[in-house]
């Protein structure tokens, strides 16, 4: 990893959870948690970016007595943990949803959608998701926080609010990889991202991550330029690119790679935790010597 170089402490660490800050067993490592514990003391706000809903985050991150915002949904949603309600929420339309639905139904694939907090899943892809999703953590997060219904559209539609996201999962990669492209093409005017090697997501024009970072940032007064960012998916390349300095871990993909300042080590090998203790360290001497000069001032 280069030399990182942030004018003062860190204002905001903002991170991604899978194959970020979550090593590939979906564990926080000591190490990154004394990391954040650090950031948090340093003065910075911490705030988990994920594309999971609020309540699918891991309960260890959730409880983090310092974590009170959150940003879900890849941008759709910012959550205001202290006051169990939503900061900002947006979405798409049941229309441009549906749209969706309708090539997706031609996929061989399964899929979902989050609306208000909540994952929505047709009942016949729920009962089949186990044939097409392999890893038993994604597995587990559908089974617990999507509920089947019987009459999806008609339900989705008569609640008449926004969609947040709509997933799809494939059976490989290369499925995945394959039609990633042709979506993108017929979907021009929505975000499309993804976050896992079998996903795509989809999110309404103007929703994702460094969005929402730009707007939590404008919320708490901080300067975006004091915000680091950590990811490893093209979901998190918004805020890579949004924030002051974009750090990205060793396990992403070359496009995300490009789009970062810093390269650290992968979620496997605590790369957060050592790209965060360097900044910190780094700006730790600036900040005695700024604390000196205001001393002298005011002598």
């Amino acid at each position: 990893m280069g030399s990182v170089n942030l004018s003062g402490k860190p204002g905001l660490v903002v991170f991604d959870l899978d194959g970020t800050l979550l090593d590939d067993g979906k564990r926080v490592s000591g190490e990154n948690r004394r990391a954040l514990i650090a950031a948090a003391e340093a003065g910075a706000v911490i705030v988990p970016a994920t594309g999971r809903l609020y309540l699918a985050m891991p309960p260890e991150v959730r409880a983090l007595p310092f974590v009170r915002y959150a940003i879900t949904e890849n941008g759709a949603c910012i959550y205001d943990a202290a006051e169990e309600s939503f900061l900002w929420k947006s979405g798409m339309s049941f229309r441009e949803a549906a749209e969706v639905f309708d090539y997706a139904d031609c996929l061989p694939a399964i899929y979902d959608c989050y609306q208000s907090g909540w994952g929505y899943m047709a009942r016949p892809m729920y009962e089949r998701a186990w044939e097409l999703v392999r890893d038993p953590e994604v597995l587990r997060l559908i089974m617990e926080f999507r509920k089947p219904l019987d009459d999806f559209r008609g339900e989705i539609a008569a609640r008449g609010e926004p969609i947040q996201k709509v997933q799809l999962f494939f059976g490989s990669t290369e499925e995945k990889a394959f039609w990633l492209g042709p979506m993108k093409r017929r979907f021009p005017h929505l975000e499309l991202t993804s976050s896992s090697p079998i996903n795509i997501e989809v999110n309404a024009a103007g929703i994702n991550k460094g969005v929402a970072l730009t707007r939590l940032c404008g919320h708490l007064g901080i300067d975006i330029s004091s915000a680091v960012a950590f990811g490893d998916g093209s979901n998190d390349i918004s805020m890579l690119c949004a924030a002051g300095v974009g750090v990205v871990m060793g396990n992403a993909t070359d496009e995300v790679k490009a789009a970062a300042d810093i390269v650290t080590a992968s979620n496997n090998e605590n790369g957060l935790a050592r790209a965060l203790l360097e900044m910190l360290s780094a700006a730790a001497p600036q900040r005695k010597k700024q604390d000196g000069e205001r001393l002298h001032q005011g002598a």
